[in-house]
């Protein structure tokens, strides 16, 4: 189970890692070469992975001391990931420097795009937990047979690893639009060509 545990939390990371690429080539008007990509993001799954863990265990810590500091932590280190997969410059540490210099003069933008996001994190949780229950209470959770019951079991998990990819997925996605967003807001790289598709 541990083991099962640690690589599927991986293959998330990846599947997060692979659509900011996939997202960013988008947004620079380039097309996503899939395996090459995949590649690249299986490469830089463990200090993506170590950056969100920094992300989130310093934000639940500073949730705990009036909530205000997790607040502002979460907001100045938004775009750590894409600062960090997108400019070769940027150390793993650099990340959360420059993540907080481009939040600097939108940071209550950044804040209430984290609010909609979280709220469609929530419905995308209750979805899940909705279908399992579903699933559980007609009778498909295994009061049948051990055969019917391991059809259904497979069932839940399969969908329950699509919604989380999906949701993962979509996270990366606004995480890079945000970065992308912010990178043309403070004019910081002209060379950059990036697809206006914020208009």
């Amino acid at each position: 189970n541990g083991i099962f545990g640690i690589l599927s939390l991986l293959s998330y990371f990846t599947v997060m890692v692979f659509t900011d690429y996939a997202a960013w080539d988008r947004l620079c008007g380039k097309r996503t070469a899939v395996f090459p990509t995949l590649g690249r993001a299986a490469m830089m799954t463990v200090p993506v992975a170590c950056l969100i863990t920094v992300l989130f265990v310093t934000s639940y810590i500073g949730s705990i001391f009036f909530i205000v500091p997790g607040v502002i932590i979460s907001i100045g280190w938004a775009v750590i990931g894409p600062s960090f997969l997108h400019e070769a410059e940027t150390s793993i540490f650099g990340a959360f420097g420059r993540s907080w210099r481009l939040g600097r003069g939108y940071r209550g933008w950044v804040w209430l795009s984290q609010i909609i996001m979280n709220v469609v994190v929530f419905l995308f949780m209750g979805l899940l937990i909705g279908v399992i229950s579903v699933l559980e209470t007609t009778g498909l959770g295994g009061s049948r047979s051990v055969s019917v019951s391991s059809v259904s079991a497979m069932t839940e998990l399969l969908l329950a690893l699509t919604l989380i990819y999906l949701l993962a997925a979509l996270y990366a996605s606004y995480t890079t639009a945000l970065y992308a967003h912010l990178r043309n807001l403070h004019q910081d790289d002209p060379k950059e060509m990036i697809a206006d598709v914020f208009d």
